[in-house]
């Protein structure tokens, strides 16, 4: 028996509504968040990509490498995920987009109700 397949984009567009962007990590590092975009990935159960677009707010620098992390709540506020991605400071322009991808975490879509958002120092 072929397995349903599930529709995960309405999923997407409503977790995206509540991405909470913690500006004043960003704004301590010199960058700004332009706009953030959630899709599933492929078909792969569940799985997410978000897409963050981001912008130096003064000059083209950061000043160091810094990485872009994203914290996943389910329904009962339990923190259940984090991933990030890097942004290498000799390779910073001023404006980038970073993919951030829970691959191999199994329906994290149909779990994840919430987000947050923020920069780390490396």
């Amino acid at each position: 028996m072929a397995k349903q397949k599930i529709d995960y984009n309405p999923l997407a567009k409503e977790l995206k509504k509540h991405i909470e962007i913690m500006e004043s990590t960003f704004s301590a590092n010199n960058l700004q968040v332009i706009n953030i975009g959630c899709k599933p990935y492929e078909d792969n159960d569940g799985d997410l990509r978000v897409f963050v677009e981001i912008a130096s707010i003064t000059g083209s620098e950061i000043s160091c490498d810094l990485n872009i992390k994203i914290n996943l709540y389910d329904e009962d506020d339990y923190l259940y995920t984090t991933k990030s991605a890097t942004v290498l400071k000799g390779r910073f322009s001023g404006y980038d987009t970073i993919t951030i991808t829970f691959f191999d975490n199994s329906h994290t879509l149909e779990r994840a109700v919430k987000g947050r958002l923020f920069v780390a120092r490396i």
